[in-house]
């Protein structure tokens, strides 16, 4: 008894399949779709700044009834500027957190990891391949004759496991062994019948496209180009590091010219004090307290300046840290403690040229795309060959009467069937071959090209490094002289403070005086900090880094880190607006009240420094 016709056809389910399937993978389109759309929202308007309640304008600022409030009121900005609550940083940890958290240089790092991959890919271009089939089938056909029609049905097995083997010369042999058992039944005759029938396929170019160099050209090529991947990223962690650095170093800067500016108005408001209590009884001109009143006001200016350099700096350094717990908010105020590295040196210019040709990355990546585009000549000169192609195939024969493929493969190695086997060649030749040879010649141009922009660099990285021996040079001869400059200012403004005292000189060329030693400690920090800078863009001419440590950065990927989703730059950024400072937040009036009674220098010259450096970077080795 035959069993009972299915409910559905066959191309029924197959339908309801196939639209269950479609069905499933629509809902993140559609998602992605609604994710364009709302993307799109953003574009075709600009919004204008003051929407959004983003700014609101102050109330207008009442006229002072009298200079003295005037004076006051400049002097009361002291007490509602602030840089943050202070924490201490040292040059050692703005290199590790740098290495550890700067996201550009997180992001280099896969540009490696996905290079790995690729010659991954390449290496594997020879494995094997597993193939198969197997298929149940009935065939019915009419077959005709004078009185009537019979049916013919064919029941046949077929299995045909195999193998694909490409080869490094760059021929692929097949293997396969068809293993099929068919009964034919024809007016209630049934003709059954196996067969065991094994095959081994070859096919090899004998000019274009064989041979192993070749065939293996694209993993050279791979590998040149994971080399090229590796020095980027080398070249991210150099520049990111150097960054960092520099941005301490600007850091330390705006801290020091902030302490000078404080310095300066301590001072201003000293004298401005000193001069009112003498036109109080009588001793003093009201003309020396105004020029003072207009010193104060100057300094207040500067100190204002320097508080917004400071806040750019913390911030700088903030970014290029990207340490988490650090907001970008100024609620935090990185205050740095690792001092200058006052030292001069003697410049090898020769070995220093030598050592940046070794070590820069861009010298590197053009070695590396050298190197590919020799590799890339050798491919291109060989596909000007003609395509001549040796083919081959042999087969053997096991037949077997009966559904027996076991009988089959048995009557296989009997030795009673011959084999079957071809030999044979295949040629295309192109004629003009136009398009192989211009092929050719563009790879050979680009090659020169890469060699010219590899010379090319050289030079520049030769001008570079000269640039920055010289640089460093003038830069310690600067802090010789800075220093010397200071000592006489000192010495100026000591004699004209002994002079006004005396009142035999207008309180104006005592302002001169102490302005010009103000410039003076100004530009002694900055041809110190920038010392340190020139050190820096030394180091980053020659494609090495500051420190008693090398860098391992090879490792240091967080693909967890990347993956998860990080939190936005807002976090700490206060909602609203801020008329008053936070708690626990010094004031620039504290930052003045604890500062030394004789702020001076006292311009000994004393280069003895504390320097932090010898903390290993993370990733050290």
């Amino acid at each position: 008894m035959r069993p009972a016709p299915a409910r559905f056809p066959v191309p029924a389910a197959v339908l309801a399949l196939a639209s269950g399937l479609l069905v499933s993978c629509t809902p993140p389109l559609e998602s992605d779709w609604r994710r364009i759309d709302r993307l799109e929202s953003r574009l075709g308007t600009i919004e204008t700044l003051d929407e959004g309640d983003a700014l609101q304008a102050r109330p207008a600022t009442p006229v002072p009834a009298s200079n003295a409030d005037d004076v006051a009121k400049v002097e009361g900005l002291m007490g509602l500027m602030s840089t943050g609550t202070p924490r201490d940083l040292n040059l050692a940890e703005v290199r590790r957190s740098t290495l550890e958290n700067n996201l550009s240089i997180q992001s280099s790092l896969l540009g490696p990891e996905v290079a790995a991959q690729q010659l991954r890919a390449e290496q594997a271009k020879f494995e094997w391949t597993l193939v198969a089939s197997v298929e149940d089938s009935r065939v019915v056909s009419a077959q005709p004759t004078i009185a009537q029609l019979y049916d013919e049905t064919a029941n046949s097995f077929t299995a045909s496991p195999g193998l694909d083997i490409p080869l490094r010369t760059g021929g692929t042999v097949t293997v396969d062994w068809t293993l099929e058992s068919t009964s034919y039944d024809q007016s209630n005759i049934e003709l059954p019948i196996s067969t065991s029938q094994p095959t081994v396929s070859i096919q090899q170019p004998m000019l274009r496209g064989g041979g192993f160099d070749y065939n293996e050209a694209s993993i050279v090529i791979a590998g040149a180009n994971l080399g090229v991947s590796r020095a980027e990223a080398q070249g991210v962690v150099i520049n990111q590091l150097i960054r960092a650095e520099i941005a301490y170093w600007q850091l330390h800067l705006a801290w020091k010219l902030l302490e000078i500016d404080l310095q300066l108005y301590t001072t201003s408001r000293q004298l401005l004090e000193e001069q009112r209590k003498l036109v109080d009884v009588g001793a003093g001109s009201i003309a020396n307290v105004y020029n003072f009143e207009s010193l104060l006001a100057s300094s207040v200016q500067s100190v204002i300046a320097s508080e917004l350099q400071v806040r750019s700096a913390v911030r700088a350094v903030k970014v290029v840290m990207q340490e988490p717990d650090l907001t970008l908010d100024g609620s935090v105020a990185l205050t740095p403690v690792s001092e200058p590295r006052l030292v001069g040196f003697d410049f090898d210019a020769r070995r220093l040229v030598t050592l940046a040709f070794e070590n820069r990355t861009e010298l590197l990546e053009l070695e590396f795309q050298q190197l590919s585009r020799t590799v890339e000549v050798m491919l291109r000169e060989n596909e000007v060959l003609p395509q001549i192609d040796l083919v081959g195939s042999w087969s053997g024969n096991g037949f077997a009467r009966g559904l027996s493929i076991p009988d089959a493969t048995r009557d296989l190695f009997d030795n009673t069937r011959q084999p079957g086997w071809s030999m044979g060649l295949t040629a295309s030749v192109p004629l003009g071959n136009d398009v192989a040879l211009a092929n050719y010649q563009a790879a050979i141009l680009q090659r020169l090209q890469t060699v010219a922009d590899r010379r090319q660099q050289e030079i520049l990285v030769t001008q570079q490094v000269l640039d920055a021996i010289d640089a460093l040079e003038a830069g310690w001869n600067q802090i010789l002289t800075t220093e010397l400059q200071l000592r006489a200012a000192q010495r100026f403004y000591a004699a004209y403070e002994t002079l006004f005292n005396r009142g035999q000189i207008p309180s104006s060329n005592l302002t001169q005086a102490l302005q010009e030693l103000n410039q003076a400690k100004i530009q002694k920090v900055s041809a110190e900090v920038d010392y340190q800078i020139d050190l820096a863009q030394l180091a980053l001419a020659a494609g090495c880094l500051l420190g008693h440590a090398q860098v391992d950065w090879v490792g240091d990927l967080d693909r967890e880190r990347l993956e998860r989703p990080g939190e936005p730059p807002l976090g700490g950024i206060p909602t609203g607006s801020r008329d008053e400072l936070e708690e626990d937040q010094p004031t620039l009036q504290d930052l003045i009240d604890r500062m030394p009674a004789t702020p001076d220098d006292d311009g000994s010259g004393d280069r003895t420094t504390t320097s932090t450096d010898e903390t290993p970077v993370a990733g050290d080795q």
